[in-house]
């Protein structure tokens, strides 16, 4: 199989090297890197650059040590020199200096990387106006909002923690991450994410507010959903029987108004599942919305957040979950059923490789239809039921074979505790071929 591009990261990768920065001595990127030849590579060599910048410039402020900079990781990694990845690289390292009480200069940048200045190649400069170079590396201005801080990074975008300050209520700000350096399957697909979710209105899927542009930059901001994600309440623990049976049909029933309304997500997975807690003031503010500030010192070290959450929540146990909402987030590889212009090539491998439907981890996007959110939504059972996804292998290339090849181990083998009923549903939702799991959300 040929993939053209990819958006996978190597999560098992990530997360080797963040445990290895804790562990204290600062460790080499290479080990930690995928094959070359592996769909996951790129994503993951740029996630692990962005983790040791960060680690290497706090580091440099609590000993000294000179940190390395962007030159130096291209020296290792010219895959590292396009200028979408480069103007990322730029804005990141930036943004860290600043935060770890450096005082990076403008003009060093515009002397470092003068190809950022101007390409005819690429969008117009982004020195063109009064706002200047850096300026467009920085936190957004934009009208109406109030920028706080940072609440995740994904592939595609950048997601903000703002408060808009007319409606005086928090809002994830979501932004293209690569600015005026966008390439146009880029600007079509974060713009197809936002008219996906403008076209959802369900107290299960985050919703939004506002789409706009900043500059050269487009932006939405949506519905915060600060309770946490599903995937740091597993983090490795399976849920109840019955809390995971109802936390399912509860996605279950808004994929299916998404699927009636015509949109298929494509990527449903636990960082995928935000959730809202009652009595909150931003749940106040929308109907069902969540920001909880809550801090829990006992809990392991996240070093990077999921898409749109806050701080890291306790163990969701069933006073938890009766007052949190779960919400659908990040449709950005959405797919509208009406439309007629999927950019996604036959061959493009896209998504995360533990929740992907086969068809989806083979490829063949022509036949990714309903059926692969049904997949999916087994795959997230399968982990709710057993603490572990169906699939999961060193490398995410060995995950995709996984999921086109092999079967994956029946529920009941690895907690037997499982209803024998409630293993039949989630493995009919995991079988290989489309027509063989539920017709329809509602079914399942």
């Amino acid at each position: 199989m040929e993939a053209n591009t990819s958006v996978i990261i190597d999560e098992a990768a990530r997360r080797r090297f963040e445990a290895a920065w804790r562990s204290g001595s600062p460790p080499v990127i290479d080990p930690f890197l995928p094959p070359p030849d592996d769909p996951a590579w790129l994503a993951t060599l740029v996630e692990l650059v962005f983790i040791d910048i960060e680690m290497r410039w706090k580091r440099r402020q609590a000993t000294g040590e000179p940190a390395d900079l962007i030159e130096d990781y291209i020296q290792r990694f010219p895959a590292l020199s396009t200028p979408k990845t480069l103007h990322a690289l730029v804005q990141h390292e930036f943004g860290v200096r600043q935060r770890t009480g450096d005082k990076p200069v403008e003009a060093d940048y515009e002397a470092r990387f003068p190809a950022l200045l101007d390409s005819r190649t690429l969008r117009p400069s982004v020195v063109d106006g009064p706002t200047g170079f850096m300026d467009a590396m920085a936190a957004p201005k934009i009208a109406g909002y109030e920028i706080e801080r940072l609440l995740g990074r994904g592939g595609m975008g950048v997601v903000f923690l703002a408060r808009q300050t007319r409606l005086k209520r928090h809002v994830a700000l979501k932004m293209i991450l690569a600015g005026p350096y966008a390439d146009a399957d880029d600007l079509a697909r974060f713009r197809g994410e936002a008219e996906s979710i403008a076209r959802l209105q369900h107290p299960n899927i985050v919703h939004i507010y506002e789409i706009g542009e900043a500059g050269d930059r487009p932006y939405f901001s949506m519905e915060y959903a600060g309770g946490g994600s599903l995937s740091q309440f597993l983090n490795g623990t399976p849920l109840s029987p019955h809390i995971a049976a109802g936390l399912v049909r509860t996605l279950a029933n808004a994929v299916h108004y998404a699927h009636q309304n015509g949109v298929l997500h494509r990527d449903l997975k636990p960082a995928n599942v935000l959730f809202a807690v009652a009595g909150t003031e931003s749940e106040s503010a929308s109907g069902k919305q969540a920001a909880s500030q809550e801090t829990h010192k006992d809990e392991p070290e996240k070093a990077k957040p999921d898409d749109n959450q806050a701080v890291p929540p306790p163990r969701l146990g069933t006073s938890q979950f009766a007052v949190r909402t779960p919400k659908i987030s990040d449709f950005g590889l959405a797919k509208q059923m009406d439309a007629n212009d999927d950019r996604t090539k036959t061959g493009t491998i896209l998504g995360t490789p533990s929740y992907m439907a086969p068809e989806q981890a083979s490829g063949q996007w022509r036949d990714v239809g309903p059926a692969a959110d049904i997949y999916a939504l087994g795959a997230i059972l399968y982990e709710c039921l057993t603490g572990r996804p169906p699939f999961k292998a060193p490398t995410a290339l060995e995950t995709l074979e996984q999921v086109r090849t092999q079967e994956p181990v029946p529920p009941r083998q690895l907690q037997p505790k499982t209803p024998r009923d409630l293993e039949t549903i989630c493995l009919k939702c995991l079988e290989k071929p489309p027509t063989k799991r539920y017709a329809t959300a509602a079914d399942l």
